[in-house]
């Protein structure tokens, strides 16, 4: 009776073991679904809709554990938009078109071992000769969505920026804004909280080179956090723009190219997407959990072989340490009397 009971017990463990290990195969697998009306896409952490009505927008990115929202409502969302300045045109005058302005877009989705995506063709965009592909690729294994674009046409332009993927998130978070944060890899003050209650047009605006050191940034509240950057190791010019408007935040990256359309201009890196938890279940999510998405990648580039340290081309005075005192003599804060004491 016991060695049956005993049988018994292990074909119990053995079964749940089983529904385990189906459980946490079913939450990494990545798939790409062209429906009717949208597109679908999903791995582990997130699940990813794009709008054929408003020609491939982004009209819904959850997380997939918290099921948290974070794109907002709008009456006319777009994926990208495009910045252009005639041939031979130096006053400065650019033409900006949007994948809205695109006389017709075709959709196809990709299905293989190693993961899936799905690939938007925008033709006839502002009714010129102009043509762009957007490809979203989802890997086995990997958090990320990861954005590409390449924009090709035979008219006499400049190709100046692409703003691409263009993403409007919700003004608030969860049922309240306290715990809202936009967080951006910058030098200094990279943390701006409660940013729904931004005025209308109030902007973040960070380039690299320039304030921009780390090139990436969050979204988030205690619940989960959107987390986007841009997996480029040879320092294309780039700008990080967070806009309020009156739908909610538009978050997009600008991609400076200063081009003609011969041949295609093409981004030579990802621009990465995902969602966020907090890593233990009782500590709230904050910008330090997006913050190891980026430095999985960072790790492995050139600049990070070796510790400062270790690097010879860093003068000795450098390693050892120093102090600096920055005082602003005139400045909202006033002159060095009406700062003594502080």
């Amino acid at each position: 009776m016991i060695e049956i009971e005993s049988a018994m017990a292990r074909r119990v463990l053995t079964a749940t073991a089983l529904l385990l290990a189906a459980s946490l195969a079913a939450q990494t697998q990545v798939s790409a679904q062209d429906e009717a009306t949208r597109l679908v896409l999903r791995n582990g952490r997130t699940t990813l809709v794009l709008d054929k009505a408003h020609k491939g927008a982004a009209v819904s990115l959850t997380d997939n554990a918290s099921r948290q929202e974070f794109i907002a409502p709008q009456a006319a969302p777009c994926l990208f938009r495009l910045a252009f300045t005639q041939k031979g045109d130096t006053s400065g005058t650019t033409q900006t078109f949007s994948s809205r302005d695109a006389e017709a877009v075709t959709y196809a989705v990709e299905k293989t071992a190693a993961g899936g995506g799905a690939s938007l063709r925008f033709s006839g965009i502002g009714g010129r000769k102009l043509e762009a592909l957007c490809t979203a690729t989802l890997k086995q294994d990997d958090p990320l969505v990861r954005w590409r674009i390449s924009v090709s046409g035979s008219e006499p332009l400049v190709l100046e920026e692409i703003r691409f993927p263009v993403l409007t998130l919700r003004a608030t978070l969860g049922d309240r804004d306290d715990d809202d944060a936009v967080m951006a890899g910058l030098s200094t003050s990279g943390i701006f909280r409660r940013p729904g209650q931004w005025y209308r047009g109030a902007r973040l605006h960070a380039d690299q080179p320039g304030t921009l050191t780390a090139q990436f940034a969050c979204y988030y509240d205690a619940t989960a956090g959107l987390y986007t950057a841009t997996q480029d190791g040879k320092g294309y010019p780039k700008t990080l723009d967070v806009v309020r408007t009156a739908d909610g935040l538009e978050l997009a990256w600008v991609h400076l190219c200063c081009r003609e359309l011969t041949p295609p201009v093409a981004l030579d890196y990802d621009v990465a997407f995902t969602t966020f938890r907090a890593g233990s279940g009782a500590a709230p999510t904050d910008w330090r959990d997006g913050a190891d998405l980026y430095k999985q990648w960072a790790i492995e580039q050139r600049w990070c072989a070796k510790t400062i340290a270790d690097r010879p081309d860093i003068p000795a005075w450098v390693k050892s340490g120093s102090a600096i005192l920055f005082c602003d003599l005139r400045s909202r804060w006033g002159n060095a009397e009406s700062m003594a004491g502080t």
